[in-house]
Parts: C-alpha cells; sequence; structure tokens
C-alpha cells in the first residue's frame, strides 16, 4: 500500500511560511475585505450595496465587480445646479426637504426630485436594512433613517393640508390614509416591516411604551416643518391586523386670527361679535365631530383676550395654546374631569369659562349656573342644528326655563369645502339638487361653479374650507316661549319667523356667492 504524505511535508520551510500568509491574505482579499466594503457601502445607505450584501459572503471579489457594473448602469447624467455649479443628484443632500431650492446654496432650481422621490427612497433604504437586521432589531442606521422617514412623511401630510393621518396594517402591507379637508383619501402604501418601524419610531418620540401593543396609548410630539411648529397627538391601539396608528396634525398657524376668516359676514358677524362681548350668560356652539366648533371658539377667545379679563379654560385634549388663558387638560385617571374641572375654575375668579364639551348632567347644571352668577360661559354640544341644543340641555337635567334665562345664543354650523380657484369651471347642477335646496328661480345670467380636479385639489375640484353658521339669539318674547318648554320644531318655526336663516339657507348663499357647490352644501346638511 503506497503511503501518500501530506503537501505541508513536502514544502520547504519557506515555502511553508509563504503557504501559511498566502491563503489567509488571499482569503481576506478575494473574500473578506470585498464582503467588508459592501456591508460599508450598505451602511451608507448604497442600495445596489444593500442588495448585493448577502451575496458577497459567497461571491467575494465577483460582488465588487457586480456593484461595479451595476453602480455604473444604474449612474444618472450628472444634474448641477447653475448658481454654485455643485451636484443636485444626491437625495440625502435635501436635509430641509426643499427641493425647490439647490441642497448646497439654496438658491431657487427646477427640482428634479420631489418629496415622494425622497420618501420611496428611504423606504427602501429602510426595508433592505431591516431584511439584513438581526432578529429585527433596529440599530443606529436604521433608527436614524426610520427618523428621517417619520419626518418626511409628515411634511408630505402638511404639504398636503392633511388634518390626521393614519395608518393601518394589512395582511402583507400597511395602508397610510390622510384625511383633507373632512374627507378621507388613501396616501401611500409601506411595507408591513417598515410600517412597524414606523410605529415603534413614533412611540419612542412621543415617549410611549414600544413594547406595549395590547392596550391604547396616547402622547404628543412637537416637529419644525417648513418654518412652522406643529403639535402631533398621537394614538396608538391594538386591531386584528397589527397595531395601528393615528396622528392628529395640529399646526397654531392654521387657526384664523379673525372671525371673518371663519366665513362670517354681514348680520352673522354682527351677531357674533355682539354676542362674543357680553360681560356674562352662556354661548353655545353646536354641531357634529369634526364640524370647527372649538376653532370657532379659539376664536372667541382670541377676539376677547385683551388682558382685561380672567379667561380660564378646561379642555380634552388642550388643542392649541392661548396666550394670556389658563388652560387646562380633563384628566380623568386622576378624577378631574369637566365637573370637578369647572368647579374648581369658579374659585378662581374667572371671568371667562371655555367649557369644551358638555357630556353630562353635572357639567351642564355648573355651566349654566355660572353663567347665571355672572360669567360668560363658552362651550359645546353635539346636536343636529340650534333648536335641538334646548332638548339636548333637558335630556341632561337643565330647566328650560334657566337655560334661557342663562343664554346668550345657540350657534349651530358646518364645514363646507370650498371650490377650487385653480380648477374651477361652469357647469349644471342637477335639477333634483336645486330643489333639495329650495333654491327656486335661477337668474339667466347666474353662471354655477366647480372644480375639476387638478394637482392643488388632490383631483377633488375642492381646496380648503369655509363655516356656514345658524344663529338662534332668544329676544324677550321668545324666552318667554322656551321656559314653557315647547317642542323643537315649534322653537325652530318661532326662529324662522323671528327671519333667522337656517343652515341650509346659509348654504345656499354660499352657493350664489360661487364660494360652494350646491352637492357640498347637501352633503353637510343632509
Amino acid at each position: 500500500m503506497t503511503y501518500i504524505r501530506p503537501v505541508w511535508r513536502e514544502l520547504s520551510s519557506g515555502q511553508y511560511n509563504a503557504y501559511l500568509v498566502g491563503v489567509p491574505a488571499a482569503i481576506i482579499s478575494l473574500w473578506m475585505l470585498p464582503y467588508w466594503f459592501i456591508r460599508f457601502r450598505c451602511r451608507k445607505g448604497d442600495i445596489i450595496a444593500a442588495e448585493l450584501r448577502e451575496r458577497a459572503k459567497r461571491l467575494g471579489i465577483i460582488a465588487v465587480v457586480m456593484y461595479a457594473f451595476r453602480a455604473a448602469k444604474a449612474a444618472k447624467p450628472k444634474n448641477r445646479c447653475p448658481f454654485c455649479n455643485k451636484s443636485l443628484d444626491k437625495l440625502d443632500a435635501y436635509t430641509d426637504l426643499n427641493f425647490l431650492a439647490c441642497p448646497h446654496c439654496h438658491e431657487a432650481i427646477t427640482p428634479i426630485y420631489d418629496l415622494k422621490d425622497y420618501i420611496d427612497h428611504l423606504v427602501k433604504q429602510l426595508e433592505l436594512q431591516l431584511k439584513h437586521s438581526k432578529e429585527n432589531v433596529i440599530g443606529g442606521i436604521e433608527r436614524d433613517l426610520m427618523l428621517k422617514l417619520v419626518r418626511a412623511i409628515i411634511t408630505f401630510a402638511v404639504r398636503k393640508r392633511a388634518s390626521d393621518l393614519h395608518l393601518e396594517m394589512e395582511i402583507d402591507r400597511a395602508k397610510l390614509r390622510v384625511r383633507v379637508d373632512g374627507m378621507m383619501y388613501d396616501f401611500m402604501h409601506l411595507p408591513r416591516s417598515v410600517a412597524l418601524a414606523f410605529i415603534s419610531a413614533i412611540k419612542i418620540m412621543a415617549n410611549l411604551d414600544i413594547t406595549e401593543r395590547r392596550i391604547p396609548q396616547d402622547g404628543k410630539i412637537g416637529m419644525w416643518i417648513d418654518k412652522a411648529d406643529i403639535d402631533l397627538r398621537i394614538n396608538t391601539s391594538p386591531a386584528a391586523t397589527g397595531e395601528k396608528a393615528t396622528v392628529r396634525i395640529l399646526n397654531p398657524k392654521a387657526i384664523p386670527s379673525e372671525p371673518v376668516k371663519l366665513g362670517l359676514d354681514g348680520e352673522n358677524l354682527e351677531r357674533f361679535e355682539r354676542a362674543i362681548h357680553r360681560p356674562h350668560g352662556m354661548i353655545i356652539v353646536t354641531g357634529p365631530a369634526g364640524s370647527g366648533k372649538s376653532t370657532t371658539l379659539y376664536v372667541a377667545l382670541n377676539a376677547i383676550n385683551t388682558g382685561e379679563k380672567n379667561i380660564i379654560t378646561i379642555e380634552d385634549p388642550i388643542e392649541y395654546q392661548i396666550k394670556g388663558a389658563s388652560q387646562m387638560q380633563v384628566n380623568p385617571a386622576a378624577n378631574f374631569t369637566f365637573a370637578t374641572g369647572l368647579r374648581s375654575i369658579l374659585r378662581q375668579d374667572p371671568d371667562v369659562i371655555m367649557v369644551g364639551e358638555i357630556r353630562d348632567s353635572e357639567t351642564a347644571e355648573i355651566a349654566v349656573e355660572a353663567a347665571l352668577t355672572g360669567h360668560l360661559v363658552f362651550t359645546t354640544l353635539h346636536t343636529i342644528d340650534s333648536a335641538t341644543a334646548f332638548a339636548r340641555m333637558a335630556d341632561l337635567g337643565v330647566d328650560t326655563g334657566r337655560m334661557a334665562s342663562a343664554l346668550i345664543g345657540i350657534i349651530a354650523q358646518r364645514l363646507v369645502r370650498t371650490i377650487c380657484h385653480d380648477c374651477a369651471k361652469p357647469y349644471k347642477p342637477k335639477r333634483e339638487h336645486l330643489e333639495q335646496l329650495n333654491v327656486g328661480d335661477v337668474p339667466k345670467d347666474f353662471v354655477f361653479m366647480r372644480g375639476t380636479g387638478c394637482e392643488t385639489c388632490l383631483n377633488t375640484g375642492y381646496c380648503g374650507r369655509t363655516g356656514i353658521f345658524e344663529f338662534l339669539m332668544p329676544d324677550e318674547q321668545m324666552r318667554e316661549v322656551l321656559e314653557s318648554a315647547p317642542p323643537v320644531s315649534v322653537i325652530r318655526e318661532l326662529a324662522r319667523k323671528k327671519g333667522l336663516p337656517s343652515l341650509k339657507d346659509e348654504g345656499v348663499r354660499m352657493v350664489w356667492k360661487g364660494i360652494t357647490t350646491v352637492e357640498e352644501v347637501l352633503r353637510v346638511i343632509s
């Protein structure tokens, strides 16, 4: 039997040393260094490198060749700033998310990207990073990308005029939806892994427990976007397909500073100004959720906030800060409700009290009593019109006669979307729609307008909203009738005889002024 000696026994000492050095050097140069290079490029956010990261472990130097080939093939012709001659191609350079200005010299340029391109870029990077993260743990690079993505998505929503952002999990992905002008629209889709990281990121930013997914959580975040302080109210809650996150976007600059900007004009504006400057009594703003009641109260408080009055509010939640006013936040967990808070306010020598909402009989009784004892009280109710507010307060145990004595006025309101000026064109509404609004005879020279849809209005034909208002301001005759607790229909008929316009009348007036459409008025008052 022939004995085969190992190769290393045939080698001289010099050859043996070369063998010991050469083999590791070859492994390092052909496999380890290429892999380290690909991983380094991946951590720098290079998407091509991230796609080759796993293959680099097996292919070594071949992966680097593939990377070079793909990078050369994917290279774009350089776009350069005409002012500073620096490249405009690198998306990560746009740190302020302003794609209308050079990221280097900040001069105005013709954009080669938009915010959606930037978001897609971040999503792709993050998805690849999360795919290769050990045990799906978010590291420093992924966390930085995630915070950039959160800021980019919130900025995108703000620029689309969104008031709310909803992240809803589906089986294999997540859907982002926004509320713009009171209507919900699909915004974009995210991979499920990115969406889970997105929720974790906003939880961290809002100081919430990222490990708790069984119960709802609430928090808030402050963010500087487009030279404005934006307040974000965060809510996360469990759902069948995964955790859901809702972000309420509050921009203090979006609050109208003057009553006329609410949509008030003419006699309605005079009624509003006269009511809010009364020394005592109760003003109730009614309407469904999302009809702008809180905004109307904030405008009223700002109008009378001259520094001569002690203004105290109790809210749930505090949506906007009012300079010069003391604002309290309801906290049921600590037994600090509207009722207990209102009792506390009455011991603080207030001139003006704002109660965010009357929800129970105790709050209703205390609010009426405060109005009768020399305080000006602002509050809201959820009713369909002004006359129904009496029935609602009666349901809460408030005597109609006492309420009539305390009442200055009831303002029912709705928000109607306004026609987009960029795509407005003449049209002819359906006859049955005109009949539903009791429009009557239309002058021959009158032209109805509506938006046909464009980029400005998200192809809806509407851009922005304004209010329509119904004022019920009882005089002495009406107060005498109200003391007998009449039915709602009698109150409505009495208001009509007094010549007070209804919500429908105000909606038709907005149509005649070319502010909104027949269909939009029918939608909000139906």
